[in-house]
């Protein structure tokens, strides 16, 4: 899922975790007596254009419809950290022998205007999203059974995969096993939906948020765009007897400097971790006087290129420039001297991500740290884009290459980085590289008006969560300038379907090496989860694979 236009039984997801949400280093002790007021104030930290769960596609959406909204099952994080996966909307679920078929009994839940909540409402959530003419995202719904058929207008909505069996019981069945299934109906594909109340807003549904209604723990009472969003207790929730807080602010306060000044003045409970205030926060929190929050994290931060025209300069076409242009960048001098923070990539899937239980990239090692190993001078790099050159038919002097960095910059870290591939590029190729930066990066990279861009990426608990994205038809062309390769296509068809943890793993390996050597992106660094935290705030969870907090059992203790 993308970031603010930098585009995160029980189920144990893949995270290691240095310090919890539940205690995090040098919480000082408060009593257990609970404060009169029971309001969470957070940062409201990404973009945020509907807050229907079937239109979502940024993190800061997420965060607001996880916790206002009911899906099957709701992710957050154990006494250790690691996220977990409970049943939320489910009651009880069972699964056929061959892997198939998931079969679902609902809870006794309703909806914020006191309807009940049925099993038709989640056949008709995913029906929606599986209308063109809406414009969805699909992925997480495509292993049911004529899922992919029905998009494409093959089959009528009674053939696809999805039945509700009597008004508490729903059922989904796929086409091929998936051990991601879960995760995806936690995250996107388990929602429910009123058709009635969808089909009588104004506007488009998840816009107007006095025209919507809500199934989860909270429910949405204001939205000023832009600026805040108001959640309320409701009371309507199944669970409602076991939610402490009755208020959640979210604002979006842009500037670290002001949010600095909010949460030392205890007017922000939670803040996360940046450039220009961590080091002093970090010493407060080995002080005791807050708690500090740090684990790794699901991002991946990396370049992007104007594939499908080539960009402004023509040139972004070419694998070889493209390569030229990544191998050039000393990952760990980067994340080192400009950031002080971060992992450096050498693949484009984190090191957090698992297949299963099974380990799949090693932190300090991928596919583009031996690239680097035989592309190791400055001699051979320019050669390596000079050869790009030659296949473009183009016959000119690399000082003469001019190529359109397209930037928005959000913090004077962001700039530096900026600046410093920029450096990079020119000293190490011999080109000339210019600073295009923006306000609206997203809408130049849609329309492909920039040579190299930034791009970023927090996807799910599977490899397969960050590889779609980069693939046409698969992908996201404002991410990823539409690059494409049809053996890439097939594999991502089939993969999910593998049982075998190492036979999947080997596969998806296969699918990011293709990328990596084709430079369709170039990976930088992998994103951490650094927080400060209140230490009056307790219950808080922080997830890596789901929304960033899960707040429905945060509690404010009297302070």
């Amino acid at each position: 899922m993308a970031r603010k236009n930098r585009q995160k039984l029980a189920v144990l997801l893949s995270a290691s975790i240095v310090a919890s949400a539940f205690g995090g280093f040098g919480a000082t002790a408060y009593a257990e007596d609970l404060a009169d007021e029971q309001v969470l104030n957070v940062l409201l930290g990404a973009t945020i254009n509907t807050l229907s769960p079937n239109g979502s596609s940024y993190t800061g959406e997420q965060e607001v419809i996880s916790q206002s909204q009911a899906s099957l099952f709701r992710i957050t994080s154990d006494e250790e950290g690691k996220d977990v996966i409970e049943l939320d909307g489910a009651e009880s679920y069972e699964v056929s022998d061959d892997g198939l078929t998931y079969t679902f009994k609902l809870r006794d839940n309703k909806w914020s205007d006191g309807e009940p909540v049925t099993a038709e409402q989640y056949v008709y959530s995913f029906l929606i999203n599986l209308d063109p003419e809406n414009g969805f995202s699909t992925k997480e719904f495509t292993d049911v059974v004529n899922a992919q058929a029905y998009y494409d207008g093959e089959c009528e909505a009674s053939e696809v995969g999805v039945k509700a069996l009597d008004e508490k019981t729903v059922e989904y069945t796929l086409a091929a096993p998936d051990n991601q299934f879960i995760y995806y109906l936690a995250y996107r594909s388990g929602y429910p939906a009123r058709q009635d109340v969808v089909e009588a807003a104004s506007s488009d549904y998840g816009t107007d948020v006095n025209e919507m209604v809500f199934n989860g723990p909270f429910k949405v009472t204001n939205w000023v765009k832009e600026n805040s969003i108001t959640l309320e207790k409701n009371e309507n929730y199944w669970d409602a007897e076991n939610v402490t807080l009755e208020t959640v602010n979210l604002q979006y306060v842009a500037e670290a400097s002001t949010q600095a000044t909010l949460f030392d003045a205890q007017q922000l409970d939670v803040v996360p971790y940046n450039e220009d205030y961590g080091a002093d926060w970090a010493a407060q929190a080995e002080s005791g006087d807050i708690r500090y929050i740090d684990q790794v994290g699901g991002y991946t931060e990396f370049l992007n290129f104007a594939i499908e025209n080539g960009g402004l300069s023509g040139l972004m076409d070419n694998a070889n420039i493209r390569k030229a242009l990544s191998l050039s960048i000393d990952r760990q001098e980067l994340v080192d001297v400009i950031w002080g923070r971060y992992e450096a990539a050498y693949a484009f899937v984190p090191t957090a991500v698992t297949v299963g239980s099974t380990e799949y990239n090693v932190a300090g090692e991928g596919l583009v740290k031996e690239q680097q190993a035989e592309y190791d001078t400055d001699e051979k790099l320019q050669e390596l884009f000079q050869k790009g050159l030659e296949e473009e038919g183009v016959d000119t002097d690399l000082s003469k290459v001019n190529l359109s960095f397209l930037v928005e910059t959000d913090s004077v870290a962001d700039q530096t980085q900026a600046e410093y591939l920029q450096q990079v590029w020119q000293d190490r190729l011999g080109i000339t590289v210019t600073l295009n930066v923006t306000t609206d990066a997203q809408e130049v990279q849609s329309q492909l008006g920039f040579d190299i861009g930034y791009g970023g990426w927090e996807g799910g608990s599977s490899p397969y969560d960050y590889l779609y994205i980069v693939n046409v038809p698969y992908g996201l062309k404002y991410l990823t300038g539409v690059y494409t390769n049809e053996h890439v296509n097939e594999l991502l068809t089939d993969v999910a379907s593998i049982a075998d943890e190492a036979e999947q793993a080997e596969v998806f390996h296969e699918i990011e090496n293709t990328i990596l050597e084709e430079a369709g992106v170039a990976p930088l660094y992998y994103g951490d989860n650094k927080y400060f935290v209140q230490n009056y705030v307790e219950g808080l969870h922080v997830t890596t694979f789901g929304a960033e907090y899960d707040f429905v059992h945060a509690k404010i203790l009297a302070h």
